[in-house]
């Protein structure tokens, strides 16, 4: 972890209270890639060893990183709104909240563009249907459902 804060502040902290220095019209890309690897390597190192701290907050961190490259990278007018989707939709392509995450980016950016930040959710949930990061969710789809018929049948 001191050689990833060395490289980049951004790997030490969740990243709530740093979104204020990354939303800058025009940073650099390379800023911005910078900060988004930091900031994962920091929550993996973080997680792998058992320390404090989750991966929500930081994945909101980079979805505000990608939709703020993808806005300087486009020349957007309306960056607010593309960050705020990009946000939600990073959590949900990991987590699979496709109501949650939209009302937490809301809440947390105190703007009203829960509409996008839904839309963009959905999708997100639809482009990553079938790809699960997180070992322990459970399938969506009925036939890796078992409900514990496996257990059942063993102990009898």
């Amino acid at each position: 972890m001191a050689a990833l804060g060395c490289w980049s502040p951004y790997a030490l902290t969740f990243g709530e209270h740093q979104l204020k220095d990354l939303l800058v019209p025009g940073l650099a890309a390379a800023s911005l890639v910078v900060a988004m690897v930091a900031k994962l390597a920091g929550a993996a190192v973080c997680l792998t060893g058992r320390w404090k701290g989750g991966f929500i907050i930081p994945l909101f961190f980079c979805g505000a990183a990608v939709g703020q490259l993808l806005s300087n990278t486009l020349g957007w007018s309306s960056d607010t709104v593309f960050i705020t989707a990009t946000m939600a939709a990073a959590v949900t392509g990991v987590m699979k909240t496709p109501l949650g995450s939209p009302l937490v980016v809301s809440g947390m950016s105190g703007l009203a563009l829960l509409p996008t930040a839904l839309i963009s959710s959905i999708v997100s949930l639809g482009l990553s249907d079938r790809i699960n990061v997180i070992g322990s969710q459970r399938s969506r789809s009925d036939e890796n459902d078992n409900h514990g018929t496996a257990t059942a049948g063993a102990a009898t």
